[in-house]
């Protein structure tokens, strides 16, 4: 399954005030609210055409207002849950130009700017990018730094080791960023179950569905009261939940599961937005050989090809892709995202019709989310 959304999080920086305020400064806070509510319920294409507003308006303050910066990355986390990663990078750079015109970049924007900016070269796959802005991130940051911004950077980090399959490195970065998370003094619930459910992920991609179904109930209880059931990050966990059902050999709550999901999603507005563009180039669904097992080659001629590393979603995203073959969704993160399991092909034989089904149907889900 190919991953899509990211963390779920709009990235604005927080500045002190600036005593006199230009005329367009209330605008520009209601605009920046605005797009981060409409960010927040997913729709993310609405946020985008606001968060340029906001930018517009930004235009109007002195070139080392820190509100640049903040307008910039605003409007890059929206366009980057889009999909639309070429302009995400743009504004991103251009936010990373604002935030080192700024007297003290390290204390004041550079890292997290740097982090989200890597998160788009992960998307990308574009690794060797990635890895030198998170270490600079990391180390301006340093040991003192803002523990929400350092949980942040290592889920991406964990990203990309879920790219190169080590994924015992990935998830003692994912298990640091929920301890990160936990130090920064205010409930990040959304956060940590992201990265509940990407450490879910590496379960199944390890083959422990068992030890993944607990990680990822638990995402979908915590995510689903937040966003409501069509927001595509409970999407993304009742998905990954149906396959580790299926794995598990439970064929009929899996069904149940992955058929109430598809549902969902082809009409959610963050599904329409970041995951139905993805689904269209991904193929028809395909049968699994074993119901309730790790899914094998059959064909190689339309079967999908091994997935390219993860990335952060992310998700959203933190997103996770791999380069193993198509997985389960794990977010960065990298979009709490994807994982990776063996890729299946259609097959006639084994299993009675019920199981064939859910194996199709969760595979259905499991590729195309």
């Amino acid at each position: 399954m190919r991953f899509c959304g990211r963390v779920g999080v709009i990235v604005i920086l927080a500045f002190p005030a600036l005593g006199a305020e230009p005329a367009p400064a209330g605008e520009w806070e209601a605009a920046i609210a605005r797009g981060s509510i409409l960010y927040q319920r997913g729709h993310y294409a609405e946020a985008v055409e606001v968060l340029r507003q906001a930018l517009r308006l930004s235009e109007a303050f002195d070139p080392s207002d820190p509100r640049k910066v903040s307008a910039f990355t605003a409007l890059a986390s929206a366009v980057q849950s889009t999909g639309q990663l070429m302009e995400a990078e743009r504004l991103f750079l251009e936010a990373l130009e604002a935030c080192e015109r700024l007297p003290d970049p390290a204390a004041m924007c550079l890292s997290p700017v740097l982090g989200e900016l890597a998160s788009v070269y992960i998307e990308k796959r574009q690794y060797a990018k990635a890895e030198p802005l998170l270490r600079r991130a990391v180390a301006v940051l340093g040991a003192e730094g803002d523990p929400l911004v350092a949980a942040r950077l290592h889920m991406h980090l964990a990203a990309l080791r879920y790219a190169d399959r080590r994924y015992d490195e990935a998830e003692a970065l994912y298990r640091r960023s929920l301890r990160l998370a936990g130090q920064a003094g205010e409930p990040q619930s959304q956060f940590e179950s992201i990265i509940l459910m990407n450490l879910g992920v590496i379960r199944l991609v390890t083959g422990r569905p068992g030890e993944a179904l607990p990680f990822l109930e638990r995402a979908v209880a915590e995510l689903t009261p937040i966003h409501g059931e069509d927001h595509h990050l409970p999407i993304k966990a009742q998905a990954n939940l149906a396959l580790a059902l299926s794995m598990l050999g439970r064929h009929q709550h899996a069904v149940a599961t992955a058929t109430k999901t598809r549902a969902i999603a082809v009409t959610a507005p963050s599904a329409r937005s970041t995951c139905l563009p993805r689904w269209r180039r991904s193929g028809a669904p395909t049968c699994c050989a074993a119901p309730g097992a790790p899914p094998k080659p059959a064909s190689s001629k339309n079967a999908p090809a091994p997935p390219s590393p993860a990335t952060t979603t992310t998700t959203s995203s933190t997103r996770l892709s791999s380069s193993a073959p198509s997985a389960p969704n794990a977010v960065g993160v990298p979009t709490p995202g994807d994982a990776d399991a063996e890729t299946p092909g259609a097959s006639t034989s084994g299993g009675a019709a019920s199981k064939s089904a859910c194996a199709t149907e969760c595979w259905w889900l499991w590729r195309k989310l």
